[in-house]
């Protein structure tokens, strides 16, 4: 992962970052703003033309049951504000390999929004998100 919740990013995956956060912004910012999802963009250096959506919360459970008194250090580190303790941490994983195998911003604009539907039309379907989003069920 080249943009980490914590410690130092290179400043060129921080602003690639920024730039995907923006562009998803422009396709489906303000349906996603409506959803009250709490979305986070990862970039990751692998090569493969990739982007998958997933969840946090089969490994929050987990975190919960042995440690029910804490805050899930994940959490912590993505500065997730208390009036979202109970919500799934959704994270739109982007490879680098995407970025560069792609000839224009539309079809990287398309990729995002394909993504975003896909995880607004899971939000329709489990709106208590009990079905785990990972990449193995998108």
């Amino acid at each position: 992962m080249t943009t980490p919740p914590a410690g130092p990013v290179d400043p060129h995956m921080a602003k690639a970052v920024s730039y995907l956060n923006d562009l998803l912004d422009k396709v489906a910012g303000a349906d996603i703003t409506r959803s009250g999802i709490d979305l986070r963009v990862e970039l990751f250096s692998g090569d493969v033309a990739q982007a998958s959506l997933d969840d946090s919360m089969s490994m929050e459970r987990e975190w919960r049951s042995r440690y029910p008194d804490e805050v899930w250090p994940i959490r912590r580190w993505m500065e997730i504000p208390d009036n979202h303790k109970d919500k799934p941490i959704y994270r739109l994983a982007i490879d680098v390999g995407m970025i560069n195998g792609l000839e224009t911003e539309d079809e990287l604009a398309f990729v995002l929004a394909q993504q975003a539907e896909r995880l607004l039309d899971h939000l329709k379907r489990d709106p208590d998100n009990e079905e785990v989003v990972d990449p193995a069920t998108r």
